[in-house]
Parts: structure tokens; sequence; C-alpha cells
């Protein structure tokens, strides 16, 4: 199954085509598969991140044909392109800077006296922010 990396190198961009080999005819590989398998063989300087491998973290999500994607949840199809968030800053390959967002999101939820208080009941955007899992798909 071939499929296109983008990598982006001291600001220069470059589509790597990689040929995914399936390990079982019937596999339909995840693109945390493929990439993975591309850095193992053909492209050992292939920068990109995960975390959980477990579809928890949203670390490694990346742009598919141009959408974000969870890349350990989004499943892999011939001819697909693989690059990196296009919302964010890249600083290597596949690798972009995260660190803007959780700078945007501090004091979103209102502080309250110093301490843990376990019965008073949270803000009402409490819960729709713990439940980001930090990917950056939404942006």
């Amino acid at each position: 199954m071939k499929v296109e990396i983008e990598t982006c190198r001291d600001g220069e961009i470059a589509i790597v085509e990689y040929d995914y080999a399936r390990r079982d005819p019937k596999e339909k590989p995840m693109i945390l598969d493929v990439l993975l398998q591309a850095q193992a063989s053909a492209i050992p300087d292939l920068a990109f991140r995960y975390g959980c491998r477990a579809r928890n973290c949203g670390v490694c999500t990346v742009d598919l044909n141009g959408q974000p994607r969870v890349a350990c949840r989004a499943r892999a199809r011939e001819g697909d392109r693989i690059s990196p968030l296009n919302t964010l800053p890249v600083l290597a390959d596949l690798v972009v800077r995260r660190d803007g967002v959780a700078r945007q999101m501090r004091n979103r939820l209102v502080r309250s006296a110093p301490g843990n208080d376990l019965n008073k009941e949270p803000p009402e955007d409490y819960n729709e922010l713990t439940a980001c899992i930090e990917c950056y798909a939404c942006l």
C-alpha cells in the first residue's frame, strides 16, 4: 500500500513516497503503524510523536489528506498523504509545536481559594476542558 509522507526539514517540505508492507493480506493498518514501519525500515530519521498507543492521549495527531486525525485511530488507505497539523508550527517532519495551545487555555477555569475542596462543584466548563485529550484536531 503506497502512501505519501510529508517531511519538513530546515524549512524545506518534501513528499516521501512509502510502500507499506502489510503483515497480513487482510490487515487494515492505522496511520501510526505506517509511520512506525517507515521509520524502522526506510526513513530512520522520520520525526513524529506518539504516546499511549491506546487512543487516549492525542499526541500522535497528524493531518491525513488535509484533515486532522489521531494516528493510532485512523486507518491508512492506498494513496493517503500524511502531513503535520497545518494549524500549528512545524518543528520537524510531523512534529508540531504544541505549547501555545496550553497557554491559550490558561485562565479559562475560575480559580478558587488555594487547597482542595472536593465537595465543591466545578465550573460548568470544567468537564469540557478535562475531556480534551489535547490532540488539537479542533484547530
